[in-house]
C-alpha cells in the first residue's frame, strides 16, 4: 500500500511540475500563473500547483484556482480523467485488501466452529484438539501457498530438510 501512496504522490508531483510548465511557457501570456499568483515565489507556485492537482483528483475542485487558457483546460480535462481512474483504482485496491483479510477471518471462524463440532461429536481429546486449533490459527497467520511456492524452488534435499524442520 505504501508503494501506491509513493507512486500517487510522485504522479501528483510530476503533474504539478507540468502544470507550472504550462503556466510558465510562452504558449499564452494569459495563464493560471499570470492571472492567479503572479507575485509568488517558485516554492509557493509549486505548493499551489500541488494543491490544485490534489484537489482536482480528490474532488471536482474548489474553484479558487482555475485553468485559464485552452491548453491548461485540455491538460486539466485529461488529468481529471486519469486522476479519477487512478484514485478509483487505489480505493478499489485498498478495499480488496480489507475484503481478503475479512475472508480469511470468516474462513478461520468457519474452521474453528467445525473443529468444535467434531470435538463434541467424536470426543476428540483436548491435546489433539489444541494441536489442530493451533494449526488452524497458524494457517490464518501464514500464507501457505507462498510457502509452498517457495519450497518448490528449493532443491529436493533442502526442501526435505526444511519441511521436516517446519512440521516437526
Amino acid at each position: 500500500i505504501w508503494i501506491s501512496f509513493i507512486v500517487f504522490f510522485y504522479i501528483i508531483h510530476i503533474s504539478s511540475c507540468f502544470f507550472i510548465f504550462l503556466g510558465d511557457s510562452a504558449i499564452s501570456s494569459i495563464n493560471w500563473i499570470s492571472q492567479e499568483i503572479f507575485n509568488s515565489s517558485k516554492f509557493e507556485t509549486y505548493v499551489i500547483s500541488f494543491y490544485f492537482n490534489i484537489v482536482t483528483v480528490f474532488t471536482v475542485g474548489y474553484g479558487d484556482f482555475m485553468p485559464i487558457n485552452l491548453i491548461e483546460k485540455i491538460y486539466i480535462s485529461i488529468f481529471l480523467v486519469i486522476g479519477n481512474f487512478t484514485y478509483s483504482y487505489g480505493i478499489s485496491s485498498i478495499a480488496s485488501v480489507f475484503f481478503e483479510k475479512n475472508q480469511k477471518i470468516v474462513e478461520l471462524e468457519r474452521k474453528s466452529d467445525l473443529l468444535q463440532e467434531i470435538q463434541k461429536e467424536y470426543k476428540v481429546p483436548d491435546h489433539l484438539f489444541h494441536k489442530i486449533k493451533n494449526l488452524i490459527n497458524s494457517e490464518y497467520k501464514k500464507n501457505f501457498s507462498e510457502i509452498y511456492n517457495f519450497l518448490e524452488i528449493l532443491p529436493s534435499s533442502l526442501r526435505k530438510e526444511l519441511t521436516i524442520l517446519m512440521y516437526n
